[in-house]
């Protein structure tokens, strides 16, 4: 398998990949395709950020990494919220996922990210040392969601300490 940064050219096929890795997925489809194209469409967009996972030629997992900020009392704290990340039906459970996240957790850190948030399951990245935000940073999303599924990881040792704050998401998340 080859992990690499996404090209305008894969486009077409992510957007498939999405639907069909969404679609078939315990918590189905909700315009995830359509959150990747609007972040792409982004001033701040970074392809660099935006990785596929290809088996014999052919696309069978994507992530994609986009800013965010957590907006204290006294500051603007910026950083990453992955957003999706997702693979093939056919090829799931064969640990392309994984491959992803750390491909993607490498990057971000290259990027000198303090860290990454992820709206998620928390069975799945809890093993990516993935942490319930409010109740362990007193970092909150900005609407109502359960603290399991509401997580984030600090990419530096102290990159969280003494922070407390509302995540603040692109305009993509809000189209």
């Amino acid at each position: 398998m080859n992990i690499r940064t996404i090209t305008p050219a894969d486009y077409p096929a992510v957007d498939q990949l999405i639907r069909d890795a969404f679609i078939n997925s315990e918590q189905g489809y909700h315009q995830e395709s359509e959150l990747v194209t609007s972040i792409r469409e982004l001033p701040n967009y970074d392809s660099s950020l935006e990785v596929i996972a290809l088996q014999n030629h052919v696309i069978v997992g994507h992530g994609l990494l986009s800013g965010v900020n957590i907006i204290t009392d006294i500051e603007t704290i910026p950083g990453l919220v992955l957003a999706p990340i997702d693979v093939t039906p056919a090829a799931q459970r064969q640990g392309i996922g994984t491959q992803i996240m750390a491909e993607l957790e490498e990057r971000a850190r290259q990027h000198h990210a303090r860290y990454i948030s992820i709206l998620g399951q928390p069975d799945y990245y809890h093993r990516f040392d993935y942490v319930p935000a409010a109740s362990t940073y007193n970092i909150y999303p900005p609407y109502s969601v359960p603290d399991d599924f509401f997580m984030i990881k600090p990419l530096t040792p102290g990159a969280l300490d003494n922070i407390s704050g509302t995540i603040q998401y692109s305009d993509a998340f809000t189209d």
